[in-house]
């Protein structure tokens, strides 16, 4: 499998005549060779001739990772001495917990699926869509008091969940963000990413408690179109 042509915004092939060339150390040292990757595999098939447009850049793939790397540090912040289990982790007790990985369950098999295939394209977004949609802006957001209130350790079974699911993930990542997905496991694991076992399906998934979930998740995005609606706040009673 190859890459095809790299064409400007417009589509144009590029070349010194036109003067629409790109130069690569320059977006290297500006935006990372993690988020560039991750740009060039998440945006379109590689296989297909391939619209480069810098602009897009930060879009596809920085805030992926900004969304990422502030998930890693909000746990960090809350485990403190917390440490994993030894050997295989409890069964999760809370919905939430269930819930996320559940999903995680199913975003192994989506990543495995699709990069057995060589779709790189369809696995990455797989697994960008769950760090942003379902990890960071529904999980965490959801159980931040579980990681945080006053007068209050955090809840170890909130910590092992989040942990499980940073550690699978990094793994995924780890062909297509080879960096910073190596920084991040060894700060939650002590080793390189490029040394573990990459992730494999099996783990039993929750359909039921997905769809709930589901149904949970499109009555809130209701609930706030209204809100927009009548232009109250979203931390307005109602």
């Amino acid at each position: 499998i190859v890459n095809d042509l790299v064409l400007d915004a417009e589509g144009q092939k590029m070349s010194k005549s036109r003067g629409n060339v790109v130069n690569p150390t320059e977006l290297l040292a500006e935006h990372g060779a993690d988020v560039l990757r991750l740009y060039l595999l998440a945006s379109s098939q590689v296989w297909l001739p391939k619209r480069f447009d810098v602009r897009t850049i930060p879009e596809v793939a920085g805030g992926f990772l900004n969304t990422l790397r502030n998930t890693y540090r909000f746990f960090a912040q809350y485990a403190g001495d917390w440490r994993p289990a030894s050997g295989s982790p409890p069964a999760a007790a809370s919905l939430a917990d269930r819930w996320i990985l559940s999903r995680l369950a199913g975003v192994v098999g989506d990543v495995n699926a699709a990069w057995e295939q060589y779709d790189v394209t369809v696995g990455t977004r797989a697994l960008m869509d769950f760090v942003v949609d379902d990890l960071s802006n529904w999980y965490v957001r959801l159980n931040r008091g579980r990681f945080w209130a006053p007068d209050r350790e955090a809840d170890p079974d909130a910590l092992a969940t989040l942990h499980t699911c940073l550690v699978t993930v990094v793994r995924l990542l780890g062909p297509a963000a080879p960096f910073l997905s190596d920084w991040m496991h060894r700060g939650l694991v002590g080793s390189s990413v490029h040394l573990a076992r990459f992730p494999e399906p099996g783990s039993a998934r929750d359909e039921a408690l997905e769809l709930a979930m589901d149904a949970v998740r499109r009555l809130a995005s209701l609930a706030r179109a209204a809100r927009e609606e009548i232009g109250s706040g979203v931390r307005q009673p109602l």
